[in-house]
């Protein structure tokens, strides 16, 4: 009976420390997540600014240059798309490495965990063949 209290032991050892490893990198995610959050509403702060700084030069501008006036404003607009999706894309690799990690991580520790197992059930059973020449 203590050899089936050892290994709930030990797996309930490998439960806490996967909760933990789990935790640190969803505590990695939602920082990562709330930096971009962050970075979205100081672009839209940004944008905002800038479209207000663009509507005071369009009425400075408007009788000689509203062309060009216009054509920096998508200008702008395209640079700050492209800047958007360049963190979309981002954000999007490091959670796509991050559970790649993960499951290297969690296969390795199946892994590990079953070679222990193995080998424990192997000293088990020897010891137990021992016993049996001993007594018989």
């Amino acid at each position: 009976m203590s050899t089936v209290e050892e290994k709930v032991d030990k797996l309930e050892k490998f439960l806490e420390e996967f909760v933990k490893t789990v935790g640190v990198e969803f505590n990695k995610s939602y920082n990562l997540f709330s930096q971009l959050q962050i970075e979205m509403r100081e672009g839209w702060a940004r944008f905002r600014q800038e479209l207000a700084e663009a509507n005071e030069m369009w009425r400075r501008e408007l009788n000689n240059g509203w062309e060009k006036f216009k054509q920096e404003l998508i200008e702008r607009e395209e640079n700050w798309q492209k800047r958007m999706q360049q963190l979309r894309e981002e954000f999007s690799q490091e959670m796509k490495e991050r559970d790649e990690r993960w499951e290297k991580e969690r296969r390795e520790r199946e892994e590990r965990l079953q070679n222990e197992l193995r080998e424990r059930d192997e000293r088990l059973q020897r010891e137990l063949s021992q016993m049996r020449e001993e007594f018989a």
